[in-house]
């Protein structure tokens, strides 16, 4: 006689959950004349990568791993990537997608701009432009993640298909 037995586990199968996609937040490149501002790009970059790290749908790569990148191919003090330089960052991130921005602070006004880069066709996948008030920055930051969230969500639905 011979036993065996049967063990069925049962998981939920969700045919439409897509794996988490891969992001990179660079340090956001901006001109402003008062020193106080001078690490605003540094600001950016750190509250928009918090932001996206509670979307579901992404994981982001510690802003930490990309200083590291950064010093080890020598652009620890550049802060303009033009896309063949996001793509080459990505890859060492092992990143699908690399936020780079930039920032414009004239008088009381700022506007902040966004760019999603594809890491593997160097191609910008979308933008986002945000502009108001400086003392309503908070609320332009909040503006850039949900409009970039949005963006975001849509072309990844475009290119996961």
């Amino acid at each position: 006689m011979v036993a065996c037995s049967l063990v069925v586990l049962l998981v939920p199968l969700d045919a439409s959950a897509a794996p988490a996609v891969r992001i990179a937040v660079t340090d956001f490149s901006g001109s402003t004349a008062t020193p106080e501002f001078a690490d605003l790009g540094r600001a950016i970059a750190d509250m928009l990568a918090t932001d996206l790290a509670l979307a579901d749908n992404l994981t982001m790569v510690d802003r930490s791993q990309l200083l590291q990148v950064l010093s080890e191919i020598g652009l620890q003090e550049n802060s303009y990537f033009d896309t063949k330089t996001a793509t080459l960052i990505g890859r060492g991130l092992t990143a699908s997608y690399l936020v780079v921005g930039d920032f414009v602070l004239m008088k009381s006004s700022l506007r902040i701009d966004a760019r999603l880069v594809d890491v593997e066709s160097a191609e910008i996948v979308t933008a986002v432009t945000v502009s108001g008030a400086l003392d309503s920055y908070f609320e332009l930051q909040q503006q850039l993640v949900g409009a970039l969230l949005n963006q975001v969500g849509a072309a990844l639905s475009v290119i996961q298909r």
